[in-house]
């Protein structure tokens, strides 16, 4: 009797303790909007970047625009790596709002174009540092922690060479 007892308590124990690791690990409700944002954010970033690849005229802007490519496409995977393995459903495609951005930058050229495209970099790379920041504080899933705290650094090195980019091109920067 008091084994059966034992092994009752036990295995309503582990069940418990189970139950509980699994909801902590749980992706809450507003880590799921942030991830689903970032991920459209990183379609975002691949898409200007290619764009500056192609029209820029400064040589450092069209590096800038390969390492962008580059960099967003690794944390792109690793976002959609961390989806699969947790069912989270991530947009295909930029946002209306990204899209309008990348039209109205791809009918721009030359200097017009490498100056709107960074003084757009350096805005938007300032915004997602200081969320990613935020974030990191907030979320509880240890795997969405990790990808943002992943992330973050790679947004702030992008957003010092914004900086300097622009200043090497006499752009003001505007917040």
């Amino acid at each position: 009797m008091r084994r059966k007892l034992f092994i009752a308590v036990s295995v309503s124990i582990i069940v418990t303790v189970g139950a509980i690791t699994h909801a902590a690990q749980k992706i809450e409700t507003n880590e799921r909007a942030f991830l689903q944002k970032a991920a459209q954010e990183q379609l975002a970033e691949i898409a200007l970047g290619k764009l500056a690849m192609k029209k820029a005229v400064d040589a450092k802007l069209k590096e800038f625009g390969a390492e962008i490519v580059e960099d967003h496409q690794y944390a792109s995977q690793e976002l959609k790596d961390l989806s699969a393995r947790e069912g989270l459903y991530l947009p295909v495609e930029m946002s209306a709002q990204q899209k309008k951005v990348h039209q109205r930058l791809s009918h721009l050229s030359g200097n017009e174009f490498d100056k709107a495209f960074i003084a757009y970099l350096q805005k938007n790379h300032h915004h997602h540092v200081v969320e990613f920041q935020e974030k990191a504080a907030q979320v509880h899933n240890d795997k969405v922690r990790q990808w943002v705290e992943a992330t973050q650094p790679i947004l702030a090195v992008h957003l010092n060479k914004a900086e300097t980019v622009a200043e090497a091109l006499g752009v003001q920067e505007r917040r």
